[in-house]
């Protein structure tokens, strides 16, 4: 997709489609609702778009330190909700937060649309189909394990984190500091 409409466009739509979801789970009233809205909010592709921006913008030299920016986002996005989504519960309730939350990402989404600068770089070559590029991404080992490891860390991070810190609050009692 980033090759076809731009990083710029991209982003900005991934973050109004995780914007949108994390909005409206503070309107549903059931279980089933809130994790269909929950897989919504991951279907983003940031982190492939923001690499594809990153080739661009940056020369050999710099990408390296530019990627393990961009790729600290996920630990820094998992560590900061525990400190500021208790204080947002507290002051507007639970579903008061995921929509302050939703309308946090739609402003930071549009904002992005508005400043981002259009990715200098071209197609690499001739447009390849989806199905050849699935052929490659499956048939290419290194990809697959790498894959493998983001998958697991961002699982660790967000699945069990999510799920940690409610078991921890469940069975230790502790109140959700700010």
């Amino acid at each position: 997709m980033a090759d076809r409409f731009g990083p710029r466009t991209v982003l900005s739509g991934a973050l109004l489609l995780q914007a949108a979801g994390a909005a409206a789970i503070g309107l549903t009233e059931n279980y089933q609702a809130g994790f269909l809205l929950r897989v919504v909010c991951g279907l983003g592709c940031v982190y492939s778009t923001g690499l594809k921006a990153i080739v661009g913008w940056f020369s050999p030299a710099q990408r390296g330190l530019a990627i393990g920016v961009l790729m600290t986002a996920p630990t820094i996005g998992v560590a900061i909700p525990n400190f500021v989504l208790p204080l947002l519960e507290r002051t507007l309730g639970w579903q008061g937060a995921f929509k302050a939350v939703g309308i946090a990402i739609g402003v930071f989404a549009l904002a992005l649309l508005a400043l981002m600068k259009e990715n200098r770089s071209g197609p690499a070559g001739p447009r390849k189909s989806f199905l050849v590029g699935l052929k490659f991404v499956f048939g290419n080992r290194n990809i697959l394990l790498i894959s493998l490891a983001g998958f697991s860390v961002i699982w660790c991070q967000i699945g069990f984190g999510s799920i940690g810190n409610s078991y921890l609050v469940t069975t230790f009692g502790p109140t959700p500091a700010a």
